[in-house]
């Protein structure tokens, strides 16, 4: 899926963000995923497309990004109790349902993906919340970075990246969401929320559609 009409995004003012690509969210043996397995449900769909698209996209834009020493920031779901104690009500009920909790330094579910975390020098955000934009200071760090156009890429479609996509819209930012560099449950749903949200807050481009309209102005 891509919007109709394409809107250009400039380099020196767009950032790369990545969302929740770690194994609480986007592993099948670790946090939701091992939870889903416990409950009977495997949730195949998901996972087969986080290594099929999400993971081998997002590195091509890692890549690009890097190459041309534009802004990347990593984003984190974290939380340190079992009970999420942490987060607001209504986040917690949400991260506890999906078993995701705890999420801390020194736990596997902690960890990014194999070839997709943070190299030196870029930006981390944890949260503690659904929306990267609610618990944390990234919307003053992309400010201070001179962005005002943000790609998003990572998990789930409708939920963190769904959630910081709109955040960031509604404070004045462009907002590219990356077709094939996300994911959620099912393709419907994807496909439904990109659909929904494409005609209001966003544009949603495939990753070689973000790729080129990058190339087209970006520094040799």
């Amino acid at each position: 899926m891509s919007s109709a009409s394409v809107r250009s995004l400039a380099p020196s003012a767009t950032a790369l963000i990545a969302i929740d690509v770690i194994h609480a969210d986007a592993h099948p043996d670790h946090g939701m995923g091992r939870v889903a397995r416990e409950e009977g449900r495997s949730n195949a769909y998901y996972f087969d497309r986080v290594e099929r698209l999400v993971v081998p996209n997002l590195r091509r834009l890692l890549a690009f990004f890097r190459e041309h020493r534009l802004p990347v920031v990593h984003v984190r779901v974290r939380g340190d109790e079992d009970t999420a104690a942490d987060w607001s009500p209504n986040s917690r009920l949400h991260i506890v349902r999906r078993g995701v909790m705890p999420c801390r330094p020194g736990m596997r579910e902690y960890n990014w993906l194999d070839g997709v975390g943070p190299v030196d020098g870029e930006v981390v955000v944890e949260k503690r919340s659904v929306s990267a934009f609610t618990t944390t200071g990234l919307e003053g760090l992309l400010r201070g970075m001179g962005v005002s156009s943000i790609v998003f890429a990572g998990v789930a479609t409708h939920l963190g990246v769904g959630a910081a996509a709109i955040d960031a819209a509604d404070r004045g930012f462009a907002v590219t969401v990356v077709d094939d560099a996300t994911a959620t449950f099912t393709q419907e749903l994807h496909d439904e929320w990109l659909r929904r949200n494409a005609s209001v807050y966003l544009q949603a481009l495939d990753t070689e559609a973000v790729l080129r309209e990058l190339g087209r102005s970006v520094p040799p």
